[in-house]
Protein backbone atom coordinates (compact mmCIF):
# COMPACT_ATOMS: atom_id res chain seq x y z
CA UNK A 1 0.00 0.00 0.00
CA UNK A 2 1.26 3.59 -0.65
CA UNK A 3 1.56 6.47 1.69
CA UNK A 4 4.10 6.71 4.47
CA UNK A 5 2.46 2.99 6.28
CA UNK A 6 -0.23 0.89 5.55
CA UNK A 7 -3.50 1.31 6.65
CA UNK A 8 -3.97 -1.58 9.32
CA UNK A 9 -7.43 -3.32 10.22
CA UNK A 10 -8.37 -3.94 14.16
CA UNK A 11 -10.96 -6.04 13.73
CA UNK A 12 -14.07 -5.97 16.16
CA UNK A 13 -16.48 -8.81 16.70
CA UNK A 14 -15.28 -12.31 15.13
CA UNK A 15 -18.87 -12.72 13.20
CA UNK A 16 -19.29 -16.25 14.37
CA UNK A 17 -23.17 -17.12 14.48
CA UNK A 18 -23.61 -19.52 17.75
CA UNK A 19 -23.93 -23.49 16.25
CA UNK A 20 -24.16 -22.29 12.81
CA UNK A 21 -20.59 -21.10 11.70
CA UNK A 22 -18.83 -17.63 10.06
CA UNK A 23 -21.56 -15.25 9.08
CA UNK A 24 -22.28 -14.53 5.53
CA UNK A 25 -18.94 -12.15 4.05
CA UNK A 26 -19.96 -8.97 2.76
CA UNK A 27 -16.38 -7.92 1.18
CA UNK A 28 -13.95 -10.11 0.20
CA UNK A 29 -10.60 -8.80 -1.35
CA UNK A 30 -8.30 -10.63 -3.27
CA UNK A 31 -4.82 -9.35 -4.21
CA UNK A 32 -6.55 -5.96 -5.01
CA UNK A 33 -4.56 -3.37 -6.39
CA UNK A 34 -5.90 0.67 -6.63
CA UNK A 35 -4.32 2.78 -8.57
CA UNK A 36 -5.25 6.53 -8.46
CA UNK A 37 -3.27 9.26 -10.35
CA UNK A 38 -1.12 6.58 -11.69
CA UNK A 39 0.35 5.02 -8.33
CA UNK A 40 -0.48 2.35 -7.00
CA UNK A 41 -2.19 3.50 -3.63
CA UNK A 42 -3.19 -0.07 -2.34
CA UNK A 43 -1.12 -3.19 -3.40
CA UNK A 44 -1.60 -6.76 -3.05
CA UNK A 45 -4.52 -6.44 -0.75
CA UNK A 46 -6.47 -8.92 1.03
CA UNK A 47 -9.37 -8.53 3.13
CA UNK A 48 -13.06 -10.17 4.09
CA UNK A 49 -15.23 -8.73 5.82
CA UNK A 50 -18.48 -11.05 7.88
CA UNK A 51 -21.94 -9.48 8.97
CA UNK A 52 -21.82 -8.92 12.72
CA UNK A 53 -18.43 -7.27 12.23
CA UNK A 54 -17.05 -4.36 13.12
CA UNK A 55 -13.46 -2.59 11.94
CA UNK A 56 -11.39 0.56 12.07
CA UNK A 57 -9.06 1.11 9.56
CA UNK A 58 -6.26 2.69 11.00
CA UNK A 59 -2.82 4.17 9.60
CA UNK A 60 -1.21 7.90 8.63
CA UNK A 61 -2.55 10.71 6.25
CA UNK A 62 -1.54 9.53 2.73
CA UNK A 63 -1.94 5.70 3.96
CA UNK A 64 -4.72 4.70 1.60
CA UNK A 65 -7.57 4.98 4.19
CA UNK A 66 -9.80 6.51 2.18
CA UNK A 67 -9.24 5.22 -0.74
CA UNK A 68 -9.84 1.98 0.77
CA UNK A 69 -13.70 2.86 1.77
CA UNK A 70 -14.16 3.78 -1.65
CA UNK A 71 -13.38 0.36 -3.14
CA UNK A 72 -15.67 -1.03 -0.63
CA UNK A 73 -18.43 1.32 -1.80
CA UNK A 74 -17.34 0.56 -5.45
CA UNK A 75 -16.27 4.20 -5.90
CA UNK A 76 -12.42 2.33 -6.94
CA UNK A 77 -12.64 -0.56 -8.74
CA UNK A 78 -9.31 -3.09 -8.86
CA UNK A 79 -6.76 -2.28 -10.85
CA UNK A 80 -5.61 -5.99 -10.34
CA UNK A 81 -7.14 -8.39 -8.25
CA UNK A 82 -11.10 -8.49 -7.45
CA UNK A 83 -13.51 -7.12 -4.42
CA UNK A 84 -16.66 -9.11 -4.32
CA UNK A 85 -18.99 -6.88 -2.49
CA UNK A 86 -22.05 -8.53 -0.98
CA UNK A 87 -22.23 -11.19 -3.16
CA UNK A 88 -22.90 -9.12 -6.14
CA UNK A 89 -19.25 -10.66 -7.88
CA UNK A 90 -16.05 -9.15 -8.90
CA UNK A 91 -17.99 -5.74 -11.13
CA UNK A 92 -20.78 -4.32 -8.66
CA UNK A 93 -20.46 -0.87 -8.52
CA UNK A 94 -21.68 2.42 -6.35
CA UNK A 95 -24.85 1.90 -8.64
CA UNK A 96 -25.40 -1.74 -7.70
CA UNK A 97 -24.56 -1.53 -3.72
CA UNK A 98 -27.04 1.70 -3.24
CA UNK A 99 -29.54 1.99 -0.18
CA UNK A 100 -27.35 -1.60 0.85
CA UNK A 101 -24.34 0.47 1.54
CA UNK A 102 -24.34 3.97 3.96
CA UNK A 103 -21.42 5.88 3.53
CA UNK A 104 -20.02 9.47 5.17
CA UNK A 105 -16.80 11.04 4.06
CA UNK A 106 -15.26 13.84 4.11
CA UNK A 107 -15.16 14.02 0.34
CA UNK A 108 -19.08 13.10 0.29
CA UNK A 109 -20.03 16.76 2.23
CA UNK A 110 -17.83 18.21 0.07
CA UNK A 111 -20.15 17.12 -2.85
CA UNK A 112 -22.87 18.56 -1.39
CA UNK A 113 -22.79 22.36 -2.05
CA UNK A 114 -25.69 23.24 -3.87
CA UNK A 115 -29.09 23.90 -2.61
CA UNK A 116 -31.22 21.79 -1.07
CA UNK A 117 -33.93 21.10 2.21
CA UNK A 118 -32.44 18.82 4.56
CA UNK A 119 -34.94 16.43 4.09
CA UNK A 120 -33.91 15.97 0.04
CA UNK A 121 -30.39 14.82 1.73
CA UNK A 122 -31.49 12.49 3.50
CA UNK A 123 -33.68 10.97 1.31
CA UNK A 124 -30.98 10.99 -1.36
CA UNK A 125 -29.59 8.22 0.72
CA UNK A 126 -31.91 5.67 -0.65
CA UNK A 127 -31.18 5.93 -4.13
CA UNK A 128 -27.11 6.47 -3.47
CA UNK A 129 -27.24 9.63 -5.62
CA UNK A 130 -25.83 13.12 -4.97
CA UNK A 131 -29.60 15.19 -4.84
CA UNK A 132 -32.78 13.37 -5.42
CA UNK A 133 -32.89 11.43 -8.45
CA UNK A 134 -36.77 10.52 -8.05
CA UNK A 135 -39.54 10.98 -5.91
CA UNK A 136 -39.74 9.50 -2.54
CA UNK A 137 -42.22 7.25 -1.28
CA UNK A 138 -44.14 7.74 2.04
CA UNK A 139 -42.54 4.66 3.62
CA UNK A 140 -39.15 6.71 2.66
CA UNK A 141 -40.21 9.92 3.81
CA UNK A 142 -41.28 8.44 7.39
CA UNK A 143 -37.86 6.46 7.51
CA UNK A 144 -36.39 9.44 7.02
CA UNK A 145 -38.17 11.80 9.69
CA UNK A 146 -37.63 8.77 12.08
CA UNK A 147 -33.81 8.89 11.87
CA UNK A 148 -33.49 12.43 12.19
CA UNK A 149 -35.54 12.51 15.15
CA UNK A 150 -33.51 9.33 16.04
CA UNK A 151 -30.23 11.59 15.62
CA UNK A 152 -32.33 14.75 17.70
CA UNK A 153 -32.31 16.80 14.90
CA UNK A 154 -35.33 17.09 13.18
CA UNK A 155 -35.42 20.64 13.02
CA UNK A 156 -32.73 20.44 10.28
CA UNK A 157 -35.13 18.54 7.45
CA UNK A 158 -36.66 22.36 6.50
CA UNK A 159 -33.19 24.04 6.72
CA UNK A 160 -31.43 24.81 3.45
CA UNK A 161 -27.75 23.51 2.81
CA UNK A 162 -26.66 26.25 1.87
CA UNK A 163 -27.49 27.56 5.37
CA UNK A 164 -25.98 24.93 7.33
CA UNK A 165 -22.61 25.28 9.41
CA UNK A 166 -20.27 21.99 8.61
CA UNK A 167 -21.74 20.20 11.86
CA UNK A 168 -24.94 20.04 11.03
CA UNK A 169 -24.47 19.20 7.51
CA UNK A 170 -22.17 15.98 8.92
CA UNK A 171 -25.61 15.10 11.19
CA UNK A 172 -27.40 14.76 7.85
CA UNK A 173 -25.13 12.95 6.06
CA UNK A 174 -25.39 10.37 9.02
CA UNK A 175 -28.91 10.26 8.65
CA UNK A 176 -28.56 9.66 5.54
CA UNK A 177 -26.48 7.05 5.93
CA UNK A 178 -28.40 5.40 8.36
CA UNK A 179 -32.22 5.99 7.31
CA UNK A 180 -32.30 3.35 4.44
CA UNK A 181 -31.27 0.85 7.39
CA UNK A 182 -28.06 -0.60 4.92
CA UNK A 183 -26.47 -3.61 5.64
CA UNK A 184 -23.39 -1.72 5.74
CA UNK A 185 -22.17 1.89 7.25
CA UNK A 186 -18.65 2.92 5.98
CA UNK A 187 -17.81 6.33 8.05
CA UNK A 188 -14.81 7.73 7.16
CA UNK A 189 -14.65 10.67 9.92
CA UNK A 190 -17.92 10.61 10.73
CA UNK A 191 -17.78 12.62 13.89
CA UNK A 192 -15.44 15.44 12.27
CA UNK A 193 -17.34 19.00 12.67
CA UNK A 194 -19.47 17.37 15.64
CA UNK A 195 -19.70 19.43 18.89
CA UNK A 196 -18.71 17.27 21.90
CA UNK A 197 -22.34 16.83 23.01
CA UNK A 198 -23.04 15.28 19.58
CA UNK A 199 -20.72 13.29 19.87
Amino acid sequence: MGGSGPPRARPGPAGERSGRGPAPLLFEARGVTVRVDGRDVLAGLDFALRRGERVAIVGPNGAGKSTFLRLLAGDEQPARGAIDRLELGPHASAFDLRGRVGLVSPELQARHRFDATGEEVVLSGFAGTIGLARAPSAGERAAAAATLSRLGVPGLAGRHLLTLSYGELRKLLLARALAPAPEVLLLNEPLAGLDPASR
